[in-house]
């Protein structure tokens, strides 16, 4: 039985649906068509998380002969206490491909992500920033019951604190770094340091198309509905893809200028997330000084 030897664990909105992009077109490399199964992060509630070993390992019973790398994507693992662990009792040698960004643009990201996704009704990134703790306690939250622990930005991307819980579980060597900035500067010298990683031969892959882009609905109420109709999809337990919410999801949604955050919510993130950036700067031995500069 095949069974996963490399994981993507986030975080989300840096750059991991283009690395699993990327590496599904590797002729050695066998991705879950699935991503986000969530199967090992148990400690958090999710809507159509994959629970049954039989069902997990399911998702891996295409593997060929050649594909001697092979992974999964879900980027709550990084954020969960008990994946990590529970990932090295099932596969003690597996490798982790850790995709980071600045936070302060990972959380207007994540924002912009669930609102035009229909998940966040709270349009505003700075009243969505300031009602996270009456979230905790279940106030304003959208009507389908989804867990306020879904909007707590605040956590979400605190990546220093997340790495350093990884790093205290995990060999350094089996774990490799990707910045999001990187990626965009130079993707082939990333893609090549990916395959290094995996210890996978290159393709001379010249392309690397930028995907999931920052967007916003042009009608947020639409985005709601659709919402509500996954929603109930997947409570009918229907997982099956038929891309014909992505095409609705598509036309709903248009382009958003980079760094176009206020500078007061800017000035505001800079403060929070500040000694978090430094405690990641020396867990991955990088100058990380342009991310807080104001």
């Amino acid at each position: 039985m095949k069974k996963p030897n490399f994981f993507i664990i986030g975080a989300p909105k840096c750059g991991t649906t283009s690395l699993v992009s990327w590496l599904s077109d590797h002729p050695q490399v066998f991705m879950s068509e699935r991503k986000e199964p969530n199967y090992f992060n148990t400690d958090m509630r999710i809507l159509g998380a994959i629970r049954s070993s039989i069902d997990y390992e399911a998702l891996f019973k295409n593997v060929r002969k050649q594909e001697k790398a092979i992974g999964e994507a879900s980027t709550r693992y990084l954020r969960s206490k008990v994946a990590i662990p529970a990932i090295l009792k099932y596969n003690p040698s597996a490798k982790f491909i850790v995709s980071l960004r600045n936070p302060i643009e990972m959380v207007a990201s994540a924002h912009m992500h669930l609102v035009r996704r229909g998940v966040e009704p709270e349009l505003s990134l700075k009243r969505a920033w300031e009602i996270q703790e009456e979230r905790k306690a279940c106030k304003h939250l959208p009507f389908l019951g989804i867990d306020g622990e879904f909007f707590q930005y605040s956590k979400i991307c605190s990546l220093g604190e997340q790495v350093e819980r990884l790093f205290a579980c995990v060999n350094t060597v089996q774990v490799i770094v990707i910045l999001l900035d990187d990626m965009k500067r130079d993707p082939r010298q990333e893609y090549n340091r990916l395959l290094n990683f995996l210890d996978i031969e290159d393709d001379k892959r010249k392309l690397f198309p930028k995907l999931n882009e920052r967007q916003t609905p042009k009608h947020p109420t639409l985005a709601r509905v659709f919402h509500a109709m996954a929603i109930l999809k997947k409570k009918s337990g229907i997982y099956k893809r038929t891309h014909l919410g992505d095409f609705f999801y598509e036309l709903n949604t248009k382009q958003v200028a980079p760094n176009s955050m206020d500078p007061e919510m800017r000035d505001i993130l800079t403060s929070y997330f500040y000694n978090d950036i430094r405690k990641l700067e020396k867990l991955i031995d990088r100058d990380l000084s342009d991310w807080i500069a104001r």
